[in-house]
């Protein structure tokens, strides 16, 4: 019987130790590269990220300035269309007392 158990045992594909080892070496050096591979894209990811963090700041510092000036152009506005309504009211009070003067 023995001679039966040896021949099955030869054709088997029966792996030894090393194999097994270099099998599992190989497919962590696969998981490894892939792994490298995906930090590799995060941290450009995240490196373009960055970058257009600081260009919305750029941009929105800009605006800020932008609104500022409106703001200020917006009062300077309002003061001038205030003191044009005063001095309107005025000539048309002193037209009206000329006027009544006359009349």
């Amino acid at each position: 019987m023995q001679d039966t158990a040896s021949a099955m045992e030869r054709s088997c594909p029966v792996y030894s130790r090393f194999d097994y080892d270099e099998k599992l070496l190989e497919r962590v050096i696969r998981n490894e590269f892939a792994l490298k591979d995906t930090l590799d894209k995060i941290t450009e990811t995240n490196s373009k990220v960055q970058e257009m963090l600081k260009q919305i700041e750029k941009d929105y510092a800009k605006l800020n300035q932008a609104l500022h000036a409106l703001e200020e152009k917006g009062r300077a506005l309002q003061d001038k269309v205030g003191y044009f309504l005063d001095d309107g009211a005025q000539n048309a009070s002193v037209t009206v007392a000329e006027m009544k003067t006359a009349v």
